[in-house]
């Protein structure tokens, strides 16, 4: 089983190999966009959706593979997919939404909701949003296998939390923890009086006319959501995660053209206050409160983008938002069986010629 962790990075050694591409038609960047689509599939090394658009509307949107394999259910635009990691962005426009309400601020401790986690008194908002707080990541928690499927209740998954030691003194260094995203989950919920879900209808996707991403927990979502897969012999399908232990760290069903839409409209200052964005946007060796940016050669452009990666039960999702281009960019897969160059290919095609 084959996993592409950090496709943002190796489209920077791509960049230079293909940066100085012959400008091309509109015609001809499709055509070799859709080239690298059809022979990925043919090969059986990709299952997915790619979606770009500029200025707001889609120029490019294409899906290979399929949904359920053993039901020969092709993927589609409005197929869900899980986006993993990415659901940190959204839960955090909704803690900086709490912010601008006044009903949160990043100083706020995390004993002030859950003091029972180790260091909770000297661990601040700031911290959980940045992951420098020090909480150990229960996805790597050496028993997570035996609950994975099965789940935890909440009270079970904070009571296992509050076990944890603390890794290091909050606030002196940055360690990835999906812990830190799952309490401001619970922390969204305490002070909002809803769940998570209702959160993210309210506060996200009617304000941003989002109709097809969900909270994975919610009933009925699974069901609705294509499956993940690794290749061995042909496709196997990936047992899926309980939704209800990644939370808001990791449990957001979306489309690729409706993380476009969300990229863009967070960016854009829909979601969130000029000055919360400022403080979501510092960004420290690259990474800022929820979300991190992505700089790319000066040789090839100055433009930045914004991203975060995700990667849950074999989906693997890149968003990429270029602020002044207005560009957006998306790749979600559901299956993936081939070197990190062949997808980047697909972003480089366009990037070295948009329309």
């Amino acid at each position: 089983m084959r996993y592409i962790k950090h496709l943002s990075t190796t489209l920077l050694a791509l960049f230079f190999s293909l940066g100085t591409l012959r400008a091309q038609s509109k015609a001809e960047t499709i055509d070799r966009l859709n080239k690298i689509m059809d022979d990925l599939e043919a090969n059986n090394e990709l299952m997915g959706t790619l979606t770009i658009s500029r200025n707001g509307q889609t120029v490019y949107d294409r899906q290979v593979g399929f949904a359920r394999v053993d039901q020969k259910k092709k993927l589609g635009p409005n197929t869900l997919m899980k986006i993993g990691s990415n659901t940190k962005v959204f839960t955090a426009a909704m803690v900086f939404q709490l912010i601008d309400e006044g009903k949160l601020s990043l100083e706020t401790k995390l004993s002030d909701f859950h003091p029972s986690v180790k260091n909770a008194d000297k661990i601040n908002i700031s911290q959980l949003l940045s992951h420098r707080s020090g909480i150990f990541n229960m996805t790597a928690d050496e028993t997570f296998g035996e609950y994975r499927i099965s789940g935890l209740t909440a009270n079970q998954q904070l009571e296992k939390i509050a076990s944890y030691p603390s890794v290091f003194e909050p606030g002196s260094r940055y360690e990835y923890s999906n812990t830190n995203y799952i309490l401001l989950s619970y922390i969204i919920e305490k002070i909002t009086g809803k769940s998570y879900g209702k959160n993210l209808s309210d506060r996200v996707t009617k304000r941003l006319g989002l109709t097809h991403t969900f909270y994975g927990p919610d009933a009925g979502i699974m069901e609705k959501t294509a499956s993940g897969y690794y290749y061995e012999d042909g496709w196997n399908e990936i047992t899926t995660t309980s939704m209800n232990l990644p939370r808001g760290a990791g449990a957001i069903v979306s489309t690729s053209a409706e993380l476009n839409q969300f990229f863009r409209g967070l960016m854009q200052g829909k979601l969130i206050s000029e000055s919360s964005l400022e403080k979501m946007t510092e960004f420290r060796d690259g990474r800022g409160r929820g979300i991190n940016d992505f700089v790319l050669p000066s040789s090839i452009t100055t433009e930045k983008a914004v991203t975060h990666g995700g990667e849950i039960d074999g989906f693997l999702t890149q968003p990429m938002y270029f602020i002044d281009k207005d560009i957006a960019l998306t790749f979600i897969s559901n299956g993936l069986n081939c070197e990190p160059q062949k997808l980047t290919a697909l972003l480089i095609t366009y990037l070295s010629n948009p329309f």
